[in-house]
């Protein structure tokens, strides 16, 4: 009954609102709560649909630790609105190397294959557990997203790249502009469209 009162049905609805939904407040709290992480994401070109639709869609179960899977499966049966926070313990867990990793290259399937040494049961329960307090956090950008026009619901960005003066059009090469949101959400449409899901 947990999950059906989550807004777990709109991720599989044609358009997967729900997911889509979920994913720009989570990237909004992710700036709030891990602004180092969410500008590494940003700087790499990274959008979080990018991970989180595999982790939404599948109930996480594309991670490697099985026994960490069958762990968050209890923790939504007992909160169906605790995927986003689930997701943040997860990034949490890894910050360190995800701040590592030295390009897009790594980071992208950093994400995609989590190391199941970083994600230990007793790690992620503990971890889920102590960012509770994001729940309000979760809350607030869900509120402020569902009050703003659709037009302008961009993320909040922990910093502005053009008030650094190193990437002044002087002193810097000029850069491809990062992919347009509406190239992400087609692509993510394309691949996770519940009418190619197949299964046995």
């Amino acid at each position: 009954l947990s999950l059906l009162d989550s807004d777990l049905v709109n991720f599989y609805n044609p358009q997967m609102s729900g997911l889509i939904r979920s994913a720009l407040i989570f990237q909004r709290v992710l700036a709030r709560v891990h602004p180092d992480l969410s500008r590494k994401l940003e700087e790499s070109g990274i959008d979080p649909l990018l991970f989180l639709t595999p982790w939404f869609i599948c109930l996480f179960s594309t991670l490697s630790h099985w026994e960490t899977v069958i762990r968050i499966w209890d923790i939504l049966l007992v909160d169906g609105n605790a995927m986003s926070r689930i997701a943040l313990a997860i990034l949490t867990l890894c910050k360190k190397d995800l701040l590592a990793a030295p390009s897009m290259e790594q980071l992208l399937p950093m994400l995609l294959n989590i190391d199941a040494s970083q994600i230990a049961p007793r790690a992620v329960i503990e971890t889920v557990a102590s960012l509770g307090q994001t729940d309000s956090i979760f809350h607030e950008e869900a509120i402020l997203y569902d009050h703003t026009p659709e037009a302008l619901r961009k993320p909040k960005r922990p910093f502005s790249p053009k008030n650094s003066p190193k990437n002044s059009p002087k002193n810097s090469p000029k850069k491809k502009s990062p992919r347009k949101m509406s190239h992400i959400l087609d692509r993510v449409i394309r691949d996770f469209s519940p009418s190619k899901i197949r299964f046995p």
